[in-house]
């Protein structure tokens, strides 16, 4: 999940880890930084000012006391780690085009969704990542959006907007309208990812439409989840 936010400032430090500490740490630490590394690029900073950092911390674990070099890092962490606040404002507004990352977010909402994890539930290569609005819009979509002047284009890789599906189920719904891609006899009710069951219990048929203020009203929401989900 680490390599799917296309950073690889930790590398240096997880390997040296890897052959001085046992599995549980390992995990536990990884899990924090990879935690720590997302909050920090939400927030628009750049974690580039800490490879030297894990490189110089890889080097002490080789030498050095395992557990002070640890200790260095859990501080390093503490003491860069953007406020709750700042995170979720970020969070809110989100525009992801990167599918890795897409899917590593929703992923992470999946799993706390159904209080799993990695181990117990697997998202798979069959599922795939659904643009409730579309890249490209049936006609439909004008009642709602501007699309001569691509009005809908901030809109499509907002988190608010994405969601995940079966990769039987996406074509099914294809470029269809909310309301259809909702109700369809094959559409997002039908789905296994609970993410997917949620947007339907809880924005349809409130949202019948899905314009900008339902994506931006559903972003809102899942950055009150991720304040739990990454939480340091």
């Amino acid at each position: 999940s680490i390599n799917s936010m296309g950073i690889n400032q930790c590398y240096p430090f997880l390997l040296s880890l890897l052959a001085k500490t046992e599995r549980k740490t390992i995990k536990d630490l990884s899990n924090l930084i990879k935690k720590f590394l997302f909050r920090y690029t939400t927030c628009n900073l750049n974690p580039n000012v800490f490879t030297d950092i894990f490189v110089n911390r890889a080097k002490e674990l080789r030498t050095g006391d395992k557990s002070k070099v640890i200790g260095k890092i859990k501080t390093m962490i503490n003491t860069h780690n953007p406020p709750d606040e700042d995170f979720e404002k970020n969070f809110s507004a989100l525009n992801v085009s990167n599918g890795k990352l897409q899917k590593y977010i929703l992923s992470e909402i999946e799993y706390f969704l159904t209080k799993t994890g990695p181990e117990e539930k697997v998202i798979s290569k069959s599922i795939t990542i659904e643009h409730i609005l579309p890249k490209n819009p049936d006609k439909c979509w004008e009642a709602v959006y501007d699309l001569e002047n691509k009005e809908h284009k901030d809109y499509i890789n907002r988190i608010g907007n994405l969601t995940l599906l079966s990769n039987k189920l996406n074509p099914k719904v294809g470029n269809k309208c909310f309301e259809e891609k909702a109700t369809h006899s094959e559409g997002y009710e039908h789905s296994e990812m609970k993410l997917t069951q949620q947007l339907v219990k809880d924005y349809y048929p409130k949202y019948i439409k899905w314009d900008k203020n339902a994506i931006e009203q559903r972003q809102k929401d899942l950055s009150k989840m991720a304040l739990m989900i990454w939480k340091i």
